[in-house]
This record gives structure tokens, C-alpha cells and sequence, in this order.
């Protein structure tokens, strides 16, 4: 048979005794404006988790480009990149299919050769039209220079021909459009709406 409970040595044992050692808690001090940051949203808070799976290395390598790009503010991509070509005095999409062009020559070609390539592709006025009239070897003798010239002469062949019958002469603005055209991939899709474009678009491929 059970005892009864006797409250005052129940307490007598379980009364709570703080630790002497315990540390005190340190006091936040709260901002009265919250930015942005402070409270994510829902994308952000995925992106914030993806973040935090990237391997060590990669955080490393992106921290010390970070830092190199803060010291050398100017470096050949800034000044001979996607960007800085294309002859702006030809109508805005033979402008941009130059752009265009010059994303694919830069695909494992130093911007200096690239940059030489496009003077010469300005020089000759090249548009979507003339490139329709001209044979692969006629292309390949202006833009010789780059590495994998051969795959990038027909590339260039084969993205004025789709743009003309597929879309109806116009360079593509939309992600998924690009991608179809043999040649473009994702690095030179994403290149070309962030320059021509002001896209950027993310986690789209």
C-alpha cells in the first residue's frame, strides 16, 4: 500500500537550487530596423541551406577570388569580355547576335584572342543574314584563331539558320529557347541574357 505523499518532504528534495557555475546568459541587443537579411524569406532560406552543403574547398577558392577581385578591380574579362563587344552602331538584334558570337568564341579562348576575333567579325559586319549567305569555311577564315575554331564555325552556322526559321530572324531572350540552338549551353545562355538581356536567371539548369 502506498504511502501518502508528505508535501513538505517532497519539496524538501525537489525544490530547484540553481547552479553556482552556471554561466548567466549574455544579453542580445536587438536592432530596431531589420533588414532584409535578418529576416529571409523562403528562397532565401533554401539558398542559405544549399550554402551550407558546399564542400570546404569550393568555399575557400570562392573566398580567395573574392579577395583577389577586390585588389585587381580591372582584369581581361572587364575590360575584353562579352561585354565590351559588338558593333552598338548596327540595329539592336544584329547587335546582340554579335554578343552572341562573341560568348561562343570565348568558350576555352583567352579574351585577348577573343577580342581580336570580334574585331574582325565587326569589321565585316557580320549579322544573322550575312552568315545565312556565307559557307562555314568563309567563317572559319575570320574566326581561325580561337580553340575548337571548326566546332564554333558551324555552331555559328547552324545558330543564324535556326534563328531564322525557328524564330522568325529574332536572337531568343528566354533561357529555354537558347539551350536549343546546338552550341549554346548553359554558361553561354546564362552569358548572354545577364549581358543582353539584364537576366539573371539562377538554379535554372
Amino acid at each position: 500500500m502506498n504511502k501518502p505523499l508528505n508535501i513538505d518532504e517532497f519539496c524538501k528534495y525537489h525544490t530547484y537550487k540553481p547552479n553556482k557555475y552556471k554561466k548567466s546568459p549574455k544579453k542580445i541587443e536587438y536592432s530596431s530596423e531589420k533588414t532584409a537579411t535578418e529576416i529571409p524569406c523562403e528562397s532565401q532560406k533554401k539558398q542559405l541551406e544549399k550554402k551550407k552543403k558546399y564542400p570546404q574547398f569550393q568555399v575557400e577558392l570562392y573566398e580567395k577570388i573574392k579577395a583577389f577581385r577586390q585588389k585587381n578591380n580591372q582584369t581581361p574579362v572587364d575590360l575584353l569580355g562579352a561585354q565590351q563587344q559588338g558593333d552598338i552602331s548596327l540595329p539592336q538584334n544584329d547587335f546582340q547576335f554579335q554578343l552572341l558570337i562573341s560568348i561562343l568564341l570565348s568558350v576555352q579562348t583567352k579574351d585577348e584572342i577573343t577580342d581580336q576575333v570580334m574585331k574582325k567579325v565587326e569589321k565585316n559586319k557580320i549579322t544573322i543574314q550575312k552568315i545565312n549567305q556565307m559557307s562555314e569555311s568563309q567563317i572559319l577564315q575570320i574566326i581561325q584563331e580561337v580553340n575548337f575554331n571548326q566546332k564554333k564555325a558551324t555552331f555559328i552556322k547552324n545558330a543564324a539558320k535556326i534563328i531564322t526559321e525557328q524564330f522568325q530572324g529574332q536572337v531568343p531572350d528566354k533561357y529555354e529557347d537558347l539551350i536549343q540552338i546546338k552550341g549554346i549551353g548553359p554558361k553561354v545562355a546564362h552569358l548572354f541574357l545577364q549581358i543582353a538581356q539584364q537576366k539573371n536567371i539562377r538554379n535554372c539548369c
